[in-house]
């Protein structure tokens, strides 16, 4: 499949490629932030880290998904405004971005041996 970037479309700017992007946006749509607060501080330091740049490393990213997964979980469940579903938090996802959460929401919820 090719997809052609449209350069004056508003729509393709809001699709997310980082996994920072990706837990902000999430983070953004709870209703009672103190519920999240723990989360939200460890995103914080995450991107306050002096290496961290355009770029995020493996175990960043990692991190990141950690904190996306544990908040969708909450705007799916305990949300006290309004509940969302899987696929409206993870549609403004690139298709890159997305595949790269799916592999890790698989490898992390896989059965330890």
């Amino acid at each position: 499949m090719v997809v052609f970037k449209n350069l004056m479309s508003r729509q393709q700017s809001e699709i997310m490629t980082n996994a920072l992007d990706l837990a902000k946006t999430a983070a953004g749509f709870v209703s009672n932030q103190s519920a999240i607060e723990p989360l939200l501080y460890e995103m914080k330091q995450i991107s306050n880290q002096p290496s961290f740049g355009t770029i995020l490393t493996r175990s960043d990213e990692d991190a990141l998904f950690r904190i996306y997964l544990q908040i969708e979980q909450y705007l799916m469940t305990s949300d006290p405004i309004r509940t969302f579903n899987k696929e409206e938090l993870r549609n403004k996802a690139s298709i890159g971005l997305r595949t790269r959460l799916e592999e890790y929401e698989r490898h992390a919820m896989a059965p330890s041996k």
